[in-house]
C-alpha cells in the first residue's frame, strides 16, 4: 500500500472514530434525558417500599389508583393533572417514533414517543398506571394503541357520538380503529370543536383538532372511557 492510500485509510478511520464519538454523545444524552423524563415512575410517594409505577395504591390511602379521585395524593384532582400533563407534552415538541415498529425499544429509550404514549403518560402523571389494573399482566403491558383498545374492552367501555351536538368527555380516549388513539383535551360546544393530544410520526406529540386528525387520514370509530358505566 503506497503512502497516499495509507493516508486515505487513516483519514477514513478518523472520520469513523469521530462519527462514533458524536453518536455516542447523542445517544448518551438522549438516554439520560429519558431516565430523567420517567423519573416520576420510580418514586415512592407513600414510602411503602413499592415504586409508584408498581403500586396499586400509590398514596397509601386505602383506595386503588383507578378508583381514587386523587390517585397520587397531592390534593390535585386526577383530571386537572391529566390536563396539565397534556399541555406540557404538547408544548415540549417531543418527536414521534421515526421507524414504526423497527427498533421501537431502542428508539423509545432515545425519547421518541409512540402513539399510545399520548394517553398513557398523562394518566401516569396523575398516578393512574393502566398496566396495574386487575387482570392485566403488570407495568409496561400496554405498549400500543391495540393493547389500550383491548384494555378498554375488558376494563372500561366504548361509546359513539350519535349527533353533532353530542361531545366526548375530557380525558376520554378517541380510537381511530384499534391501532391509533388520541386523548380528549378540550371540548368547545359553541364551535363544535374537540381538541386532542395525539402523537404522530410526522407531527410528534401535539394538540390537534379532531377535524385535523381525520384530515391526516385517521377515521374516528369510537371513544373509550376507563369507567365501566
Amino acid at each position: 500500500m503506497d503512502a497516499a492510500a495509507k493516508q486515505h485509510l487513516k483519514n477514513f478511520v478518523k472520520v469513523l472514530v469521530t462519527l462514533a464519538l458524536v453518536l455516542g454523545v447523542i445517544v448518551g444524552y438522549r438516554y439520560s434525558m429519558y431516565r430523567q423524563f420517567y423519573e416520576y415512575r420510580y418514586q415512592d410517594k407513600d414510602m411503602d417500599g413499592v415504586a409508584d409505577y408498581m403500586d396499586i395504591d400509590m398514596d397509601g390511602d386505602g383506595i386503588n389508583n383507578d378508583e381514587d379521585d386523587d390517585a397520587n395524593g397531592n390534593e390535585t384532582p386526577n383530571l386537572d393533572e391529566i390536563l396539565n400533563a397534556m399541555n406540557e407534552l404538547a408544548q415540549a415538541n417531543y418527536s414521534g417514533l421515526p421507524f414504526g415498529e423497527f427498533m421501537k425499544g431502542f428508539m423509545k429509550t432515545m425519547r421518541f414517543f409512540d402513539n399510545v404514549d399520548a394517553v398513557l403518560i398523562p394518566y401516569e402523571k396523575a398516578g393512574i398506571y393502566l398496566g396495574l389494573e386487575p387482570g392485566v399482566s403488570g407495568p409496561g403491558s400496554i405498549n400500543s394503541a391495540m393493547d389500550l383498545y383491548n384494555f378498554i374492552e375488558s376494563h372500561g367501555r366504548f361509546y359513539k357520538i350519535g349527533r353533532r351536538s353530542d361531545f366526548p368527555a375530557i380525558g376520554d380516549i378517541a380510537f381511530f380503529g384499534p391501532d391509533f388513539c388520541a386523548l380528549v383535551a378540550q371540548v368547545d360546544q359553541d364551535t363544535f370543536t374537540v381538541v386532542m393530544l395525539v402523537c404522530e410520526r410526522d407531527t410528534g406529540m401535539s394538540l390537534a383538532t379532531l377535524e385535523k386528525i381525520q384530515n391526516n387520514g385517521h377515521t374516528l370509530t369510537e371513544y373509550g372511557a376507563l369507567s365501566p358505566q
